[in-house]
């Protein structure tokens, strides 16, 4: 199993990531920064979605407010890495249902 993406294909990964979740490209199109930091969709086709929900961020929100719009940013985040890398059969099995279990363990811990 390929655990990077060729710079070559990165364009034709996300076009795939277009295709095969209308959930991405909903995400995508409401987010246009996320995709014009090409740094940062390279860098989550690059690591594990282990690894991406690993470096969510771990302030204490000060309001109920503040905490829904942290874990619904954190929610998207972690679901495009698992998806991109999904899609592009860059991760197994094991690395999508370990990132959805760390990822609902974040949640309870927040």
């Amino acid at each position: 199993m390929r655990t990077s993406v060729d710079a070559s294909n990165f364009d034709s990964q996300l076009s795939r990531l277009y295709r095969g979740s209308r959930y991405a490209a909903q995400v995508l199109h409401k987010h246009p920064q996320w995709q014009a930091r090409q740094a940062w969709l390279d860098s989550v086709a690059h690591q594990s979605a282990v690894e991406t929900v690993a470096a969510l961020p771990t302030t204490v929100a000060t309001s109920t407010e503040e905490l829904d719009r942290t874990l619904r940013l954190a929610r998207k985040q972690v679901m495009l890495a698992i998806l991109f890398r999904d899609l592009n059969q860059l991760a197994d099995l094991d690395e999508v249902v370990t990132a959805i279990s760390h990822f609902a363990d974040y949640v309870v811990r927040a």
